[in-house]
Formats: structure tokens, sequence, C-alpha cells
């Protein structure tokens, strides 16, 4: 877990297929957060195979 600032910068490997990000308020906050799916057919990047990573915003 991790704390940031506004106007934060986070390195994240984004999935060739955009289908698999998506913003929705996902903690009730009136805020969109992301959550960003890598499916098994990832082959550039095997270790995010079958990962779901979720930005929260505060």
């Amino acid at each position: 877990m991790f704390e940031s600032n506004v106007g934060s910068k986070f390195n994240i490997l984004l999935p060739q297929n955009g289908e698999l990000v998506s913003a929705m308020n996902m903690n009730r906050d009136e805020k969109c957060d992301l959550v960003i799916v890598y499916d098994e057919d990832n082959q550039k990047y095997p270790k995010l195979q079958n990962t779901i990573r979720v930005l929260l915003t505060n």
C-alpha cells in the first residue's frame, strides 16, 4: 500500500487491449478509480498474466 499527493505519477504498464483498462467509482466517494486487468495472453510481460491492479483516488 502507498500514499501519494495530488499530481503524483506512477509508472504502470498498460495492457495492449484498451478494453482491459476502465475507470469507475469503486469505493463510492464520487471519484473515478482506475482498474487495470492483465489477461492470460500477456506474452510481453508474463509476470503480469492474470493480474488486476486497482488505483483508488483519495
